[in-house]
Order: structure tokens, then sequence, then C-alpha cells
């Protein structure tokens, strides 16, 4: 078992999906199909079972996943020993962006950190921004690109302000804001 396994095992804990694993680690179904044979005959036993309905784990491999996620941790913090020590910036950037920010911002953002940072492996995970919230606090992501107010003590930076428009018939114009709920 290597690092590229814990990579596939954390993958298929997310994705629960083979074909959604496979896009999302750049390889083939079958080609991703044969890896999880091979290390479940490494391992000596089933890790996963492949339904209709997508993935699922056996009690084996939910037991060995908090393990994997250490060794990806530890690979991780290696990574960003050996690049402190040869003064650049590299390692993995666990991103969590809010869906609208994702959908009509990200894209530009990335390029350019990319551009400027092109040693650092980036996850991306998107959903609704309280979620994103409690995933920074439990550290299961690095940066948060949030809509709204939550309280942070250190490190907030607000990227952007948008405009709030109030749109309402013709019967309703004049009526003070604070009457509209």
């Amino acid at each position: 078992m290597d690092e590229k396994d814990c990579e596939l095992i954390e993958m298929l804990w997310e994705t629960r999906n083979i074909t959604k694993a496979a896009e999302r680690l750049f390889t083939t179904q079958s080609a991703l199909t044969k890896r999880i044979q091979k290390l479940e005959e490494e391992l000596g036993c089933e890790l996963f079972i492949r339904s209709r309905k997508g993935v699922l784990f056996t009690p084996v491999a939910e037991r060995i996943l908090p393990y994997v996620r250490q060794v990806s941790d530890s690979m991780d913090r290696i990574r960003s020993q050996v690049a402190i020590y040869r003064k650049e910036v590299a390692g993995t950037l666990k991103l969590g962006v809010s869906i609208n920010f994702a959908r009509y911002r990200l894209a530009d953002v990335l390029k350019g950190f990319m551009d400027q940072y092109p040693n650092v492996d980036i996850h991306v995970s998107t959903m609704q921004s309280t979620n994103l919230y409690q995933s920074l606090v439990k550290n299961e992501i690095s940066i948060a690109i949030v809509r709204g107010s939550f309280k942070w003590n250190e490190g907030m930076v607000t990227l952007s302000e948008e405009p709030v428009c109030l749109v309402t018939a013709r019967e309703h114009a004049g009526e003070p804001l604070n009457s509209y709920p």
C-alpha cells in the first residue's frame, strides 16, 4: 500500500463512486478497478462493496480510513517541511469554496494562484458556507471562501462585497425596507 492507494481510498470515501473517483484522480475506471483489486489482494481482505448505488465501505475499510488520513496528512507535512527547507512554496492546499463563488469567480483566482505557486497541490471542495465554516473549524480544510458573516478571530480577509437588490411589485413601491420579511 502506498500514498496513491491512500488517495484512492479517500477519494472513494468522498465520492462513493468509482467513475467519479477515477475522473477526479485523472485515470480510467478500469485502471482504478484494477488498482482496487490489487490493493485488496495485497491486504488480503475486501475493502469495498460495489453496488448499483455506488461503492460501500466494508467495516475493515471504515476502520483503516482514519489511518489512511493520518498517512496522507503526514506526507503533506513532510512535503511542507522539505519545501520550507528549500525556500519554496509547496504542499497541499485544502480549499473550501462556496458554491456561487466557485461557479463564477474561482477559476480566475485559481489560475493566478497556480501561476504564482506551481508546486502547490490544490484540493477544492464546494458546499454551502455554513458547512464550509464547520469544516474549517474541524481543520478539514485549510482555507474557506464563504459568503455571509461568521465568527473568526484571525486571518479573515474580505475578498469582495456584493450589492443586494430588492425588487418588488409596483403596488409595494415606496414601502419602507424594514416592512419586508
